[in-house]
């Protein structure tokens, strides 16, 4: 995959039928519907989604993409970039 962060928008977009959306559930969805996974897919998940997240230690300061529910629960959406101002 090349570009990790851009798919994980388009899994979260398709996953927003829920309001939040745990990691398990965004695991299994990459894993059936992304191609040439690594075998560590798993931590590619969780560091795209800390590094493009302000309510992560690990934010990277550019894109803030992906809010985290609470720290430690798993649960994530996509940040309502709407309401920034």
């Amino acid at each position: 995959m090349k570009d990790w962060c851009s798919e994980m928008v388009h899994a979260m977009t398709i996953l927003k039928s829920k309001e939040w959306v745990h990691l398990s559930e965004i695991y299994h969805y990459v894993e059936e519907n992304f191609s040439d996974l690594p075998v560590t897919f798993e931590g590619s998940v969780r560091w795209t989604l800390q590094d493009n997240s302000s309510d992560s230690k690990n934010y990277n300061g550019k894109r803030d993409l992906f809010e985290m529910k609470e720290k430690g629960s798993g649960y994530w959406r996509l940040r309502d970039v709407t309401k920034a101002a």
